[in-house]
């Protein structure tokens, strides 16, 4: 059974809105591309081309990634995934006949841009970089002045400053945040570390694209997408 998230069913209502001969003439274009559309920012560019604004595409987009990747986990049919969101739908929407009655008359035109092969392949690209324990959702640094007085005295004698890195991660869906305690010597180290493995990142990218001539994402940077 689909549950949408409160996030999830605000798009819902955004994709409501939408045009359906827009939506008809995004999937004739998925249809009928030459060049495989592999990420989801590509599909973006596409369904603005086809004239939907972009934080439109942008919806769209998302929750066309989200829907492709359960029916490929649950092994759903076009005809089965169509029936549980709009199951999922119409519970969510009790009441609300408008929304309800304008998402159906798009559901043909959505189900076949969920099961396109830029989008199945796209959302294959989009798991993969975010299919990991430990995956790094913040990080901040914080330098902590600590002050030393003179026995029996008011008086400083010194300061001892302590570095600290904070990281925020997700471990077996949760949430966590590990504190690191940092002296110049790890502060220098990580810095150089990072350096070199953005340069190894570079020569891995540039060697796949000349070797194999595909598109080749790093995860995180603007042709890969969050």
């Amino acid at each position: 059974m689909i549950r949408f998230s409160d996030v999830q069913l605000q798009d819902w209502k955004t994709l409501s809105t939408l045009d359906n001969g827009v939506l008809e003439t995004c999937v004739n274009e998925l249809s009928s591309t030459e060049a495989m559309l592999v990420s989801g920012p590509d599909i973006s560019d596409k369904f603005e081309q086809c004239g939907l604004n972009s934080r439109d595409a942008l919806v769209l987009v998302r929750q066309l990634l989200s829907l492709k990747s359960f029916a490929r986990i649950q092994d759903k049919t076009v005809e089965d995934l169509g029936s549980d969101v709009f199951e999922a739908l119409e519970r969510a929407f009790e009441g609300d006949e408008d929304v309800l009655k304008s998402l159906e008359v798009k559901r043909s035109n959505l189900m076949g841009l969920v099961f396109s092969d830029s989008v199945n392949v796209a959302s294959k690209t989009h798991q993969l970089g975010q299919d990991h324990e430990n995956v790094l959702i913040s990080s901040g640094t914080i330098c902590d002045i600590r002050p030393v007085f003179q026995p029996g005295r008011d008086d400083l004698a010194a300061a001892m400053i302590v570095n600290y890195l904070n990281l925020d991660v997700t471990e077996h869906g949760e949430r966590r945040s590990v504190r690191f305690v940092l002296d110049q010597n790890d502060v220098d180290r990580l810095i150089k570390q990072l350096e070199e493995l953005k340069r190894k990142t570079k020569v891995a990218s540039d060697l796949v694209k000349t070797k194999f001539d595909i598109r080749t994402f790093i995860v995180g940077d603007d042709s890969f997408g969050s």
